[in-house]
This record gives structure tokens, sequence and C-alpha cells, in this order.
């Protein structure tokens, strides 16, 4: 079992598989809840029925709602994280805790799937017994809003608990990986060292990439990134994966904007800090200026018109004026001969005595 984000949940001691009778273990429940705003107990909202795999968009939050049998539990018994396993891939990965759309925190992580934030309810509201699954009695249960784990439940207490957790899927995540429509995410609960717990029926969603959905975020520029149209009629225009990815993608589409995707990943330009960019369209070539602190830096992207080497990199990295500029401004301009002309700022740095 793979742990990537550990908030420190390997210390949560006295959580373990605890059994519960066969006959009970058929009857726990999931449901996914598409309308991230409805509150906490209400019948309403849902995306699929009862335990019925549901389809989810991307970069949409939404909320999942377990039912979990256990036996009574040793005083102190903490500690219910929630797992996901992508696309029937052995490893179940932990799911952190990183807000949408900006994840916060002090190392900020945009992840294939995160825990977010909810305004419908507060951290550890109580639950009523909602789904129609377990036929234990109802012992408790809390809504999770942006947190790694559920609340702390109590000795003494058997029966079925209810917990919801509201969730995204991201089209583009940090690495930059990227997930694609119709991609499965199995999820379950698990203690708080990342065993699953017994007493629980696995939950599923689908992903679906809305029509003219981009994903990612958009460069903070002044300058043209897109969308810039080859002669063949395919659009393209330059992304960041992530707010915490800060690096370039080129996406394309072949349809007027319907589908997006990246193409030319594993070449992509490894310069980050893209706050000054700017592009120009000339013949079957995409020319990129971008100016960091250091310098300014050349990028230029073939187009698929390109006669040899189509929806590719052509050129990365290329550093040009090496002035320093605490404030960034590249632009650039094509003369009537087709040559280009970069401009940057170039700031007086202030320096202490």
């Amino acid at each position: 079992m793979k742990r990537i984000f550990g908030h420190a949940l390997s210390t949560v001691l006295g959580v373990g598989i605890l059994a519960v009778s066969p006959a009970a273990l058929a009857e726990p429940a999931f449901r996914v809840r598409a309308d991230v705003r409805a509150a906490l107990n209400v019948d309403e909202g849902w995306a699929a029925p009862l335990n019925q795999a549901a389809t989810v968009l991307a970069d949409t939050p939404f909320r999942v709602r377990f039912e979990l049998e256990r036996m009574e539990l040793p005083r102190g018994a903490t500690g219910i994280i929630l797992q996901y396993r992508y696309n029937d891939e052995e490893d179940w990965v932990e799911i952190g805790v990183f807000d949408f759309p900006y994840p916060k925190g002090e190392e900020p992580r945009s992840p294939r799937v995160s825990v977010v934030s909810t305004a419908a309810y507060a951290h550890g509201e109580p639950t009523v017994d909602l789904l129609a699954g377990s036929s234990a009695r109802f012992a408790g249960g809390a809504g999770v809003n942006l947190a790694a784990q559920a609340p702390s439940w109590f000795a003494g207490k058997g029966g079925h608990f209810e917990f919801e957790w509201p969730l995204v899927v991201r089209y583009y995540a940090d690495g930059p990986v990227s997930n694609a429509g119709g991609d499965r995410f199995e999820l379950r609960l698990a203690n708080g060292h990342g065993e699953p717990l017994a007493g629980q029926r696995i939950a599923a969603v689908h992903l679906k990439i809305p029509n003219r959905h981009l994903g990612g975020t958009f460069i903070e520029t002044p300058g043209r990134i897109g969308p810039l149209r080859a002669s063949n009629g395919d659009l393209y225009f330059m992304m960041e994966p992530t707010e915490s990815d800060n690096v370039f993608m080129m996406v394309k589409s072949t349809d007027n904007g319907l589908t997006w995707h990246e193409v030319d990943g594993a070449n992509r330009p490894a310069t980050g800090d893209l706050e000054s960019v700017d592009a120009r369209l000339v013949g079957d070539t995409i020319h990129i200026v971008h100016q960091i602190t250091e310098a300014l830096v050349y990028h230029a992207f073939n187009t698929s018109d390109h006669a040899t080497a189509p929806d590719t990199w052509a050129m990365t990295d290329e550093v040009g004026a090496t002035e320093e500029s605490v404030s960034q401004g590249a632009s650039m301009i094509v003369r009537s001969d087709g040559s280009l002309v970069a401009l940057c700022r170039i700031d007086a740095l202030l320096q202490r005595a």
C-alpha cells in the first residue's frame, strides 16, 4: 500500500481491523453526492443510486457517504482515513487534504484526488441514519471537512456509522500527470496505519471531462497565450497543470475547442515561474518568450501542420538576455518579413549599503 501524503497519521494508535458477522458484511452501503452544497443529512443531490458507481466531473467537488459496521471499539480508537485506487492499479493511495482550486497549506500540492472543503457543514458535524443499507443499529458518525481523518469516535459503541467526505478529482495534477475521461477511482476507508477497515463497501466513481474544459491553471500574464489556430484548424493553448506545479503545458484541440489534451508532455520546457509569457504563431511554429527574474527565455513549439516534426517542442529553455528584473514584462513583435523582436523589462536593482 503506497502512502504519499503522511500527515503524521502513522502515529495514530489503537485502530485495528475488527471482525463483524458475515451477514453484516454484505449490508453496509455507500452513495455519491453530486451536490457539494447540500446539507449533510438531507436525502437529495445524489449522483447515482445506493451502492452504484457514479460519474463525476473533473475539477468539480463532490461528496461520498459511507456506512461502516463495527463492533465495540477500544477506548481511544481513532484514525479513519480515506484511500483511493486508480484504474485497478495494485496500490491504494492515501487521500491527502488539499483544497480546490487553491491547495492551501505549508506545502500545497494538487494530487489526482484530494479531500477539499465544503460550506455545507462544519468538520465533525454529526450524521444521522440516512443510507438505507446496514440493518445494524445506528451508532453515530460525522461529516469530514478539509481534514485528513474523521473525528474520533468513542469506546463502547458498536453498530453502524455514517461518514461523508468532500473530494475532487483533477483533470491535471502535480507531476504533471493527467486523468482522462472514463478513469475509475475506487474509494475505501482505512485506519491510521493504512489498513482497510472491515465492515464497509468499496465505493467507485468514473471521471468525465466536460466539453470545452481546459483544466489546469492559466498562466499569470497579460501576454498572448492562445488559443492559436494552425493552418489545418487545430487550436493550441498554453497552460500550467496546477496552482502548485508551475511548468509549461501545450494543450491542443482538434475539434474547435470541444476537447483538449496536452501534446509532447515528455519534452516540455523545464523553466518554471510562468508570470510573464508572450507567444506568436508564425507559419507552423509557435514562438514563445518567457521572462523570469534572472533572464529572458525562448521556447518554440511545432504545430500539427509542421512538415517534419509535428506537435513537438522544437526549442526549450534557450536563454536570451540575462539582466535581472524584479518585475517581469516580456512581449514579442512579428515584423512584416516574418522576423521576431522580443522585448523585456529590466529593472535597476536597489543595493543596500
